[in-house]
């Protein structure tokens, strides 16, 4: 029986054989991969993009000012994606007090000097510049986000959007965060070093921007997973179409054919072909097979008897 098998299983076409011992090909694994890293990235440029002043807490690099306390609250400047907030913490001296005042946020360049001014006020450390600029540099967060979702779209619809498109949108999104990674990294840099030497003034990272390091790392790395299955998909199919059985002078078995006539242009027994057969075609190709043998035991039996009709006539002495 595994001779058998192993003879039925020679008989299928190579593509066939191929798709069976793979299970999942190799562009299907990196394109499952590719879809978690693209949730992911997703998901932590929404982040990015909540900062404040949509969640007031939350922000790309925040700067505490020490130096002013305002009913027992220090001021704390907290810069977003699309604007800033001035927020409040208990004091280093007072720190039973609770917050008590209202956050004071504004979107984008829209915003008086005056609450900066008032609570960060210095002459060496433009706050205000700071604050107008980072709007400014992270204008593509909510860019890349749009991008990472169109991958998606596109990459989970591979039967009506080729995944050429994918790719492309891909390298967009992936060249896009490199620029705000540097934008960002750059200005939070510099606004570090120049508060170094102030005592006062206390700065720190917030949480978005660790998220955008690791969505733009999801972003280069599902590109990469992209590209690398496109690749593989492409050669894939034009090896597919190169030794397609429907191409000319190419071999193409019909499965309804004679199996003994199969049998005898393969050189595989008869009972092998015919267990390739369809299930209704079992009896018929039986059948066949039965009426070939006993035309040949006829042929074999008729053959015999004119060689023994013949053999006298050739052991006769001549005259």
């Amino acid at each position: 029986m595994a001779a058998l098998k192993g003879e039925s299983e020679s008989l299928q076409p190579w593509y066939r054989r191929r798709a069976s011992a793979r299970g999942i090909p190799a562009h299907g694994i990196l394109l499952i991969l590719s879809f978690v890293l693209i949730i992911l990235s997703l998901a932590l440029f929404i982040v990015v993009d909540v900062t404040a002043p949509a969640v007031v807490d939350m922000a790309l690099f925040k700067v505490r000012n020490r130096g002013i306390s305002y009913n027992g609250d220090n001021a704390v400047l907290t810069l977003g994606t699309f604007g800033y907030c001035i927020n409040w913490t208990p004091s280093d001296t007072d720190t039973t007090d609770l917050t008590t005042q209202l956050p004071i946020c504004y979107r984008g360049n829209d915003y008086t000097t005056a609450a900066i001014n008032r609570f960060f006020s210095d002459t060496y450390i433009p706050f205000g510049y700071i604050a107008r600029l980072t709007p400014a540099l992270t204008a593509l967060h909510p860019l890349i986000t749009v991008l990472v979702f169109l991958v998606l779209v596109t990459a989970v619809l591979p039967c009506f959007i080729p995944l050429f498109f994918s790719v492309v949108l891909s390298w967009l999104a992936a060249a896009s965060s490199i620029a705000a990674v540097g934008c960002t990294f750059s200005l939070a840099l510099v606004t570090r070093s120049s508060l170094a030497s102030h005592y006062e003034y206390v700065f720190g990272y917030g949480t978005a921007i660790w998220a955008l390091l690791v969505g733009a790392i999801s972003i280069w790395v599902f590109t990469a997973l992209l590209t690398t299955a496109w690749w593989l998909r492409r050669r894939s199919t034009r090896r597919n179409s190169a030794k397609s059985p429907n191409e000319p002078g190419s071999v193409h078995r019909v499965p309804d054919m004679d199996a003994s006539v199969e049998s005898q242009d393969i050189g595989v027994p008869g009972e092998a072909a015919r267990k390739e057969l369809p299930q209704e075609e079992h009896t018929r190709s039986h059948e066949l097979f039965d009426t070939d043998i006993r035309q040949q035991s006829r042929a074999e039996s008729g053959a015999e008897e004119r060689h023994e009709i013949g053999t006298p006539e050739r052991s006769k002495p001549q005259a």
